[in-house]
């Protein structure tokens, strides 16, 4: 659990999954209560979580194929899905203010399922803190944490 008074300055901002794969529960469970939108990016279109119902319920009629409008049923949030089929580099233009930078289960090599992109690298690390709002989340499990990468970063994975 994350104390409500940390979670205030990402009310209402947006979360970025890139390279998400299927990967859209936990994100959804954890920050759901808080933000406005999730911004889910892989080369394939996620698809939604089997048990979404059992945390969030529709809130009327999707507006597209990738965009649903749902709410929290734990906070009465609503908010937004956005299941977006591109490179996770590439989603970065026109996104809201994003609270929540939130990856994982990636690494560097190229190919097999893999995004091969240093996401925590120097590079891509100063892009994601220049996009996510003060007292926001970088959320990872360390993975695709290059040599020019925060170390701290890399005992996680």
């Amino acid at each position: 659990m994350i104390e409500k008074k940390l979670m205030e300055p990402i009310v209402g901002t947006a979360l970025l999954y890139p390279c998400c794969g299927n990967d859209l529960e936990t994100p959804i469970r954890l920050f759901g209560s808080s933000v406005s939108d999730f911004f889910f990016v892989d080369i394939r279109r996620p698809k939604l979580p089997r048990n979404l119902r059992t945390f969030a319920v529709p809130a009327g009629p999707p507006v597209s194929t990738e965009i649903g409008t749902f709410l929290n049923i734990e906070r009465d949030n609503r908010f937004q899905i956005h299941r977006l089929t591109g490179r996770g580099e590439d989603s970065f233009s026109g996104l809201p203010k994003i609270g929540v930078f939130f990856h994982r289960g990636d690494t560097l090599a190229d190919g097999e399922g893999s995004s091969g992109v240093p996401w925590l690298g120097r590079e891509w690390l100063t892009r994601i803190l220049g996009v996510l709002v003060p007292g926001g989340f970088l959320v990872t499990d360390g993975s695709n944490c290059p040599q020019d990468g925060p170390p701290e970063l890399k005992e996680f994975y």
